[in-house]
């Protein structure tokens, strides 16, 4: 594989003066912590100080530092004359990954003999411990590394090469699903393994799915074509994932767990074709999304096939599902600016307005004409055709405006 960026790496980030710096400065930051010790807890103080500063240095300016030298590639036009290089998405994403995060991982490797020194000292959670929260803290680190860099691609690409703060603001969010995934590794005399090991598992799953959506990302910045079976896969992986779970949720006669099942599919979708907007040269084709609507109704099905209970939720949620994203088809089809913000505003106005009227006028009497929502007290029928009403009034609008869209700008 060629990594041109770890070269770079090494004569930018990696030299001598700022290794040296960076040694003396994070051994004194942690040699001031282990001079203010208790004395019988001395061993978790002082672990517990370099798990956080390690956490605080990766997160805060290694992650930075990716989404920075991404948006510099733009705007310093640079990125046109990368993209010409036989490098592929995968080299790009890797390289700048590594290369600009190299120095982030070598304060945080500084401080790692501190955090061995505390394992000798009284109140030390163990070796045990302190591996399982160092396997956490990388693969967070890594799996929001990848996310921050796929939203600053997807930025990128739908503001035609403008770079907004979408790396940074979904970077935000991996940092604070990584610290509560800290939180609860913890740094105990005795750890339970099972829960951490769980943890790390889902951790790994997420990586994987945001290197996922790193490749994705820069390879349609690129012009690589996106393999069609990827974001149905990540779909079917989500649903399997929660189903796992919906046991754990089963407080009501219709799960809240097997609810999630049907619902947290068709927000993914929506959210990946408001990402994924087809090319001109997909014209003719059938549109991106309509794989992700046919993959969620299938997941739907399968949940409704499983639990009776779960089916009129089943049906609602692809419904509400099919409205949406015609309604983002027929938005992208008026060659309106900003096309994606004026979906995001309009169909968040369609659920966020009419729910808090019925919610406050009704005593939520009536929401199911508004969003995907189960009354026991209704009958099958009554519970989900306005979902159906939805569907095929969205239809109408987006068939509407077929001939018009074809007619030159």
């Amino acid at each position: 594989m060629n990594l041109p960026e770890l070269r770079r790496a090494r004569k930018e980030w990696l030299t001598n003066p700022r290794l040296l710096i960076g040694t003396i400065g994070a051994s004194a930051v942690l040699a001031v912590f282990a001079g203010n010790l208790g004395k019988y807890n001395a061993g978790s103080q002082l672990t517990g100080s370099v798990i956080y500063c390690q956490f605080v240095v990766l997160f805060f300016y290694g992650i930075p530092c990716l989404v920075a030298d991404f948006v510099e590639e733009h705007q310093k036009k640079t990125w046109d004359l990368l993209a010409l290089t036989p490098l592929s998405a995968s080299e790009i994403v890797l390289g700048k990954l590594v290369a600009a995060t190299s120095y982030a991982v070598f304060l945080a490797a500084v401080m790692a003999p501190w955090a061995l020194y505390a394992q000798s000292l009284p109140g030390a959670g163990g070796v045990l411990n302190l591996t399982l929260n160092w396997a956490w803290m990388g693969v967070a680190f890594v799996g929001t590394a990848f996310l921050s860099l796929a939203a600053a691609a997807a930025t990128a690409r739908l503001q035609e090469g403008r770079i907004g703060i979408g790396g940074l603001a979904l970077g935000g969010l991996g940092f604070l699903g990584a610290l509560f995934g800290q939180t609860v590794v913890g740094t105990s005399r005795n750890p339970q393994v099972l829960g951490p090991a769980l943890l790390l598992c889902s951790g790994l799953w997420w990586t994987a799915w945001a290197a996922v959506a790193a490749l994705r990302q820069v390879g349609r910045l690129l012009s690589e074509r996106p393999a069609s079976w990827v974001f149905p896969g990540f779909l079917a992986a989500l649903w399997t994932y929660a189903l796992l779970f919906a046991p754990l949720f089963a407080v009501t006669k219709l799960s809240i767990g097997l609810y999630v099942c049907a619902t947290v599919p068709a927000v993914a979708a929506l959210m990946g074709a408001l990402l994924d907007r087809d090319t001109p040269s997909d014209a003719g084709r059938v549109p991106s999304w309509a794989w992700s609507l046919l993959t969620v109704a299938g997941l739907c099905a399968a949940t409704g096939l499983m639990v009776p209970d779960a089916r009129r939720i089943a049906l609602m949620a692809p419904l509400f599902l099919t409205r949406d994203l015609l309604l983002l088809a027929r938005i992208r089809r008026s060659r309106v600016k900003n096309a994606e913000t004026v979906a995001i505003g309009l169909i968040g106005l369609l659920y966020l307005a009419p729910a808090a009227y019925f919610a406050a006028a009704r005593d939520g009497v009536g929401l199911h004409w508004v969003v995907p929502m189960v009354d026991p007290a209704m009958g099958w029928a009554s519970n989900c055709l306005p979902a159906l009403a939805h569907a095929l009034g969205a239809a109408l609008l987006f068939r509407s405006g077929g001939k018009k869209s074809l007619k030159p700008s």
